[in-house]
């Protein structure tokens, strides 16, 4: 019966890998040009309506302002990034994950991630982090409320 198995599996695994070799020519062919760019604005969209939605704070009273999208996204993964005054958020969604990312105006490429970035910056400041204060987040409202709780030490360790 192994034996079988083993002649089974020699002898399909070629056509199995010359089948899919096909379908994925015609779906690019076909498909991948004009489809997965159409996907990709729509996810944007999509993200930046939720943010809008779940953190309005940022763009009342702080003036954010989406940036071009520049990053082509892969596999499902999207992202936004919002300028502000003294620093930039990066908002990434990949599935059911969100990710909350901050960088400094002098340097816009250096994203961290938020509740790493406070950590840090308790540490350098030489205060322990107050355990009642959640860090972790499962929701943009969530990561809305984060921000809005360290909005001042956000805005004084970015802007150094």
């Amino acid at each position: 019966m192994r034996e079988l198995l083993e002649f089974l599996v020699l002898v399909m695994r070629p056509v199995f890998l010359a089948v899919g070799f096909i379908i994925r020519w015609f779906w690019k062919l076909l498909f991948s040009w004009w489809l997965e760019p159409l996907l990709d604005r729509r996810y944007q969209e999509s993200l930046q309506e939720d943010i809008r939605r779940h953190i309005p704070f940022l763009f009342f009273e702080h003036d954010a302002a989406f940036l071009p999208d520049v990053h082509k996204s892969r596999y499902g993964e999207v992202e936004a990034v919002i300028q502000m005054r003294d620093f930039r958020i990066k908002f990434s969604r990949f599935r059911d994950q969100h990710d909350v990312l901050v960088a400094s105006n002098k340097q816009p490429d250096l994203f961290q991630e938020i509740t790493a970035f406070l950590d840090n910056a308790d540490f350098r400041a030489g205060r322990r982090r107050n355990p009642g204060v959640p860090y972790s987040y499962s929701s943009w409202t969530e990561a809305g409320w984060i921000l809005q709780q360290n909005w001042d030490r956000l805005t004084k360790a970015l802007s150094i």
